[in-house]
């Protein structure tokens, strides 16, 4: 405990009068005697005390410059008798303090949770026994944890198991459909969304959220080459178009993506998006999209933005034959 000088540069605050004892009168506290006042040196040290022959001295309040604090019993200055400390190192102990440090019985419990209760002798455990609160605390902390996580699994697998279920069915309707002969097709992993080709019967099978939709090749208007939401080519049955103007190069259907891929400027060499919308005679659903990559902004030179375009590449070939075709 740090002793009281008059060296310290000090200056008294205020009087309190919450003890028993009558507020101190004065700026000096060496002639502070059966009063109650508040002290505090230039470091910071601060007591809210009783005081007795000019020391803190009774019951009072120590707040250290380090933010730690104590409040009990003091004797000339230091922690004696009973008290708390608490510490952000330590933690807090409350239990008996002699010249200002712990010693007697008490408890302390640190910051982590774990409590210990015993006896202290001169500011060190003497007979001390380790509760495992701290323990105690960590393992609910991690069943908590632990069953939160198992229940997202079982959502998670059973969302799983009903995703699977109707992917079975729609696996089922598409190929078990009498009317219709696959004998090109494309759907993306889930079979949420694709396209399929009967050439036999000529006829288009959709795949979207909306469900199965089939129609012959006449009934195919026109189509759109999207990328990032943006149209770069429609073709359609009355003006075939032979390409577009991407970076300079005209470009056929065939190999569309690649080219346009290709042609985009470095400041804009990213995808976000790239499908085929398709225009269909049907006034209540005349619009298809077929996408081959919807996801985050990938570089162009991405595999599986080169492997997407791939794919709708050979999907804009195969339609703009269909759109030739005349029943």
């Amino acid at each position: 405990m740090k002793s009281i000088n008059l060296s310290l540069l000090f200056f008294f605050l205020f009087t309190i009068n919450s003890y028993s004892l009558p507020p101190c009168k004065g700026n000096n506290f060496r002639s502070w005697d059966n009063c109650a006042g508040t002290y505090i040196f230039s470091d910071g040290l601060k007591y809210t005390s009783e005081f007795k022959e000019g020391l803190p001295h009774g019951k009072g309040t120590i707040t250290f410059g380090n933010g730690n604090k104590y409040i009990g019993e003091l004797k000339y200055g230091k922690m004696h008798g009973k008290g708390t400390f608490t510490s952000t190192d330590m933690g807090k102990f409350i239990g008996e303090f002699k010249d200002g440090m712990m010693h007697g019985k008490g408890t302390l419990t640190t910051p982590s949770g774990k409590k210990y209760v015993g006896e202290w002798k001169d500011g060190s455990r003497l007979k001390v026994e380790e509760i495992y609160l701290g323990k105690i605390n960590d393992y609910i902390s991690f069943f908590i944890i632990a069953l939160i996580i198992t229940l997202l699994i079982f959502i998670f697998l059973k969302q799983r198991k009903k995703q699977l279920l109707e992917l079975e069915r729609i696996k089922k309707n598409i190929y078990s459909n009498e009317e219709f002969e696959i004998s090109h097709e494309f759907f993306n992993e889930y079979y949420s969304n694709g396209i399929a080709l009967d050439d036999k019967n000529k006829k288009i099978m959709f795949l979207e959220y909306k469900g199965l939709f089939i129609i012959d090749y006449k009934d195919l208007i026109s189509f759109q080459i999207k990328m990032n939401d943006s149209v770069l080519n429609e073709t359609n049955r009355t003006s075939q178009a032979s390409g577009a103007l991407i970076g300079g190069v005209l470009l056929g259907p065939v190999g569309f993506l690649a080219g346009a891929l290709s042609g985009k400027s470095k400041s804009s060499k990213v995808v976000n998006k790239l499908s085929i919308l398709c225009s269909i005679v049907n006034l209540d659903e005349p619009l298809y999209e077929i996408i081959f990559y919807n996801g985050k902004s990938l570089n162009v030179n991405n595999d599986k933005i080169k492997k997407a375009a791939a794919f709708a590449d050979d999907w804009i070939a195969k339609l703009t034959i269909v759109t030739k075709y005349k029943n």
